[in-house]
């Protein structure tokens, strides 16, 4: 038989396809906007006369931050100058040039200012020192003298609080700020007088050309004045007059007197709330320590001034609105009208004597003037007391009959 037939040969294998070439994918370079360099204003530098004998030359280096000052006194004596964020010696820090000083080299020192008092003035210590020349924050300190000259100088990137935080010097946008300084009349470190001290506003960008001192002093002496004559004269002697003399000035005479004086010495103390508030923005504008706005009510004197004031003006205001004798509320409006007129004296005592104290005034004038204050407060409650007109007074009715007068002399007082 024949042999049976071959199997068909396997298909062969399809030609190999070449893939399609693949396009890679883009590569994107992201793009950044050119960065500016913060830019500074140029440095600037001014010379203050403080005082006949006194000169400060300072200079401004606003990209590095920091202030640089030299003053020159005209005296061999101990020299100050610092930062006050207040205007007042109270929280400032101020470098010191203390020839006196037990110090193998003759240096400049810096201070904190927690009061007037000789204890208030407190060395920075050593550690504080040398971290802060480390940091950079305090340089160049030095204090020199020759012939009748003395120098000190110091420069510094951030000031110093009480507690030790660093407050930049150069704010942007709060480029000035409020300063003080003192010397002495000799080498030895002692209390200045009143006339060798001072403050002065420094504007380190705006118009350092027109930089000069404030007469602190002067601004606090008239402030003091006429706040005196207001609550410690004549605002007490309206209330004598009340309280005494309604038997004495008939006809109304006494209630004329009365509210005049209180109404003259309330717009003294406007007056004088008026100076410290001009004062204290002039002198500490942008120079707050941290929010660079004025420094007001930052003392305990400012703000138990502050408190006395809005108890004046209630006093005054409900005096404007006082019921008629007849009314039913008459009695509780005096009795309000008494009690708050004698807390407001009481508050003017102290403010006066925490201002008295803060203006330098030596402690046992003010401790005199506040024990007579309170022995003639005691004498005239206690007189008041032992009176037998009470039915006189605010507290009962103002009209009796069958004591001598007619209601025309009570009447609607």
């Amino acid at each position: 038989p024949p042999p049976p037939p071959s199997p068909p040969p396997p298909p062969s294998p399809p030609p190999p396809t070449t893939p399609p070439p693949t396009t890679p994918p883009p590569t994107y370079h992201p793009t950044y906007a050119p960065t500016m360099a913060p830019t500074f204003p140029s440095p600037r530098s001014a010379s203050v006369k403080l005082q006949q004998d006194l000169t400060l030359q300072w200079e401004a280096n606003f990209s590095s931050g920091q202030l640089s000052f030299v003053a020159t006194l005209v005296n061999r004596a101990w020299v100050g100058f610092g930062y006050s964020p207040n205007g007042t010696m109270d929280g400032a820090d101020v470098f010191i040039c203390r020839p006196d000083a037990q110090s193998p080299l003759l240096t400049a020192e810096e201070y904190h200012l927690f009061n007037h008092s000789a204890n208030g003035i407190v060395p920075v210590s050593a550690n504080a020192t040398t971290r802060r020349l480390q940091l950079g924050e305090i340089s160049n300190m030095s204090c020199a003298q020759s012939g009748d000259v003395t120098i000190l100088s110091f420069a510094v990137s951030s000031w110093s609080d009480l507690k030790g935080a660093a407050v930049p010097a150069l704010i942007p946008g709060q480029y000035r700020g409020q300063f003080i300084y003192a010397y002495g009349d000799s080498d030895v470190f002692q209390q200045h007088s009143t006339t060798s001290r001072g403050g002065v506003y420094l504007d380190f960008y705006e118009q350092p050309s027109k930089n000069k001192p404030l007469n602190a002093h002067a601004y606090k002496v008239a402030h003091a004045v006429v706040m005196f004559l207001a609550f410690g004269l004549i605002m007490p002697a309206g209330g004598i007059v009340s309280a005494f003399f309604k038997e004495r000035l008939l006809g109304g005479q006494w209630f004329e007197l009365h509210w005049r004086l209180q109404a003259f010495g309330a717009v003294l103390a406007l007056v004088g709330v008026a100076i410290a508030i001009s004062f204290t923005q002039l002198g500490t504008q942008g120079s707050h320590k941290t929010t660079g706005v004025p420094a007001h009510f930052s003392t305990v004197h400012s703000i138990a001034g502050l408190v006395t004031f809005v108890l004046m003006a209630m006093q005054c205001l409900g005096a404007s609105s006082r019921p008629r004798l007849d009314d039913s509320g008459r009695s509780l409006w005096s009795a309000w009208h008494r009690i708050n007129g004698r807390v407001i004296l009481l508050c003017a005592v102290v403010t006066i004597c925490l201002g008295a104290l803060q203006l330098g005034i030596k402690d046992i004038i003010v401790y005199v003037y506040a024990g007579a204050m309170g022995v003639i407060y005691i004498t005239l409650s206690i007189t008041k007391m032992c009176q037998r007109n009470d039915e006189y007074s605010n507290f009962g009715p103002m009209y009796q009959p069958g004591k001598g007068y007619t209601v025309n002399d009570f009447k609607d007082y």
